[in-house]
């Protein structure tokens, strides 16, 4: 799991753990729904059999919201 994971250098490290053998990245950040370069990195991974990217909306400065993400995570 990354947070800030929309974009950036924590996108590329999402991609560096898919690369490193991670099945699944759950990338976390703020924004409701993911940007069009996240939706293009989910994409491509996928096509390439790296793995898969999953987006999460959530505020991981709240406690309650963190609970919310990492809980199923772990399932």
């Amino acid at each position: 799991m990354v947070s800030g994971g929309n974009g950036g250098i924590v996108l590329e490290m999402a991609m560096a753990l898919l690369e490193a053998g991670a099945r699944t990245v759950y990338c976390v950040d703020i924004a409701d729904r993911p940007g069009e370069r996240w939706t293009k990195v989910r994409d491509f991974v996928g096509r390439v059999g790296l793995g898969k990217l999953e987006y999460v909306a959530a505020d991981v400065s709240e406690q309650v919201s963190a609970g919310g993400v990492v809980t199923p995570s772990l399932r």
